[in-house]
């Protein structure tokens, strides 16, 4: 899948670590900015809607504590052109990198979802997501809002990865940000 975007200032080099500012697409002519928006260094690109928004799942059950499930939520756009895809990378044979998308929302839903609070379990919510418009393959987003919150992303009954803490609530934040972003 291809994103094109404007390139960001201070870009990092293409071989950046995970976690940092990356720039990535297999076609030269494409340009894709992409931050982990729990890396504090990285916050000058948060309010840039050109900037790709990406966090890592943990597992739920991990054996070590804080391994990442490659699961990727990845907010692109702003106002009502925010879409947020959950995807994970697809290494290919030749050695380039591709992404398998797992699923999309956007719109209403999307903004409605980025408004919960994480105190409240009244606010807590579940998603269906549609890998594409009209074809669910069984992904759902679900908040469990209250005192311990987490935001699950799972396939049927499988959990593909969690998000807790200070990750869940910077990435509602800023998704939130990024939906109001056009009626201010």
């Amino acid at each position: 899948m291809k994103r094109k975007a404007t390139q960001a200032a201070a870009l990092l080099p293409a071989t950046a670590s995970q976690g940092k500012g990356r720039k990535s697409s297999s076609d030269p002519s494409v340009s894709v900015f992409e931050v982990d928006l729990t890396d504090p260094a990285m916050a000058r690109h948060f309010e840039n809607p050109a900037t790709d928004l990406c966090v890592t799942l943990e597992e739920r059950f991990p054996a070590d504590l804080g391994q990442l499930s490659g699961i990727v939520l990845r907010i692109m756009g702003s106002g009502k052109n925010t879409v947020l895809n959950v995807e994970s990378p697809a290494p290919q044979q030749v050695g380039r990198s591709l992404t398998h998308l797992f699923g999309c929302i956007s719109g209403a839903k999307l903004a409605a979802a980025s408004a919960a609070n994480l105190e409240d379990p009244a606010d807590s919510f579940l998603i269906c997501l549609p890998e594409r418009k009209k074809v669910f393959s069984g992904l759902s987003l679900t908040l469990l809002a209250g005192d311990f919150p987490e935001l699950r992303v799972c396939l049927g009954e499988h959990c593909l990865g969690i998000l807790r803490d200070r990750s869940l609530s910077m990435f509602l934040y800023l998704l939130h940000r990024r939906c109001e972003a056009a009626r201010a």
